[in-house]
This record gives structure tokens, sequence and C-alpha cells, in this order.
């Protein structure tokens, strides 16, 4: 079985975990759905496990994934997440993982992770299984710089490789008094 993983060129996981390193490659925004100064839902990203063999590929199941950034606003420091899936395809069993992590977007220079770069109170990378909707509050520290999430979404088929989404959320603008999502954003790398 193979597994592909669309739209990722991302590095690989422990990427993520490392001190005052550029913020790793391949996470992109999907879908300019921000909705308000508050609320940004991505496009879905399509996980498909293929089998393969003489010269053809199959599709045997594919697996919709997406998720929902919200700003709390106002002074609070967070942002709550709710992380989709649906089935699209085929019925082969599976698990969905979701990875978070925040990016400082850091003018003319190499974003960093928010935990790492300011020690400010921002989670840290955070991992788990999720199910459809539920919700996930993570803080993005004090300092006032554009900050901005790194999800990445896996299948974990019962068979075959895991599929992962990369997705890059809508730059937050962080003041004393009033977070939301920025006008504009960036739209990753």
């Amino acid at each position: 079985m193979v597994s592909v993983d669309e739209g990722s060129l991302a590095a690989s996981d422990n990427q993520m975990t490392a001190a005052l390193r550029p913020v790793a490659g391949g996470y992109f925004l999907v879908g300019s759905n921000k909705t308000d100064n508050y609320h940004y839902t991505s496009k879905p990203r399509y996980n498909t496990l293929y089998s393969c063999g003489a010269g053809a590929c199959v599709d045997i199941s594919t697996v919709k994934t997406w998720f929902r950034q919200t700003v709390v606003g106002g002074k609070s420091r967070r942002w709550v997440y709710k992380f989709y899936k649906q089935r699209f395809t085929g019925s082969v069993p599976y698990t969905a993982h979701f990875a978070v992590q925040c990016g400082v977007n850091i003018k003319k220079a190499a974003d960093h992770y928010c935990s790492e770069y300011r020690h400010d109170g921002a989670t840290g990378f955070l991992s788990s299984t999720y199910a459809n909707g539920q919700p996930q509050s993570v803080n993005f520290g004090t300092t006032n710089f554009k900050k901005y999430p790194l999800v990445r979404l896996t299948i974990d088929w019962d068979y075959g490789d895991p599929s992962v989404g990369r997705f890059r959320g809508w730059d937050t603008c962080t003041s004393k008094s009033n977070n939301r999502l920025c006008a504009a954003t960036g739209t990753g790398h």
C-alpha cells in the first residue's frame, strides 16, 4: 500500500521540536476562508491510500481533513482549534491525529516557533488523536508579534503508510488589548 500526503513538502516531525531553528517548510495556507476577525477555516486536504500493482494504482480509501482556527479575542492569548475529518471514498479503517505548533512571523528573517522564540508561555508542540469537531485550546504567548498556527492532520490507516496533510493557519495580530486575525496573512513556504 502507498499513502500520499497531498501538498506536503515538510521535513521530519523532529523539526517541530528543536530549539530556535526556523519553522519547518511545507505548511501552506489552504484556502482564504477568513469569515471575520476571529475565525478562519481551511479548505480540505485529501488523504488517500492507494493499492499499486501491475503498473497502475487504485484509490482504495480517501479521507478529507481540515481545521477551524478561532482567536478568542480581547486580551486572551489563546486559539481554539477544531479538527475535522470526513470519509470521501473507500472503507479502510483509520485513526486521525493532530499535531500543532505556533510560528512567529518575523519580517525579513526566518520564522521561529513561538514557544522557543521568547519563552512567553506559548504552548509548545502538541499532538493527540481527535474526534470530529473536538475543540483544542492552545496558548500563543504574550509577546506582540504576528503569530500563526502550524497544523498537521494525519490519517493512520489500519494498513498502509500514514497520510499527512499540513496546513498553515491565518496570521494573528497580537496586542495588549485586542488579539484578532490580521487583515492579510502569509501563505507558507
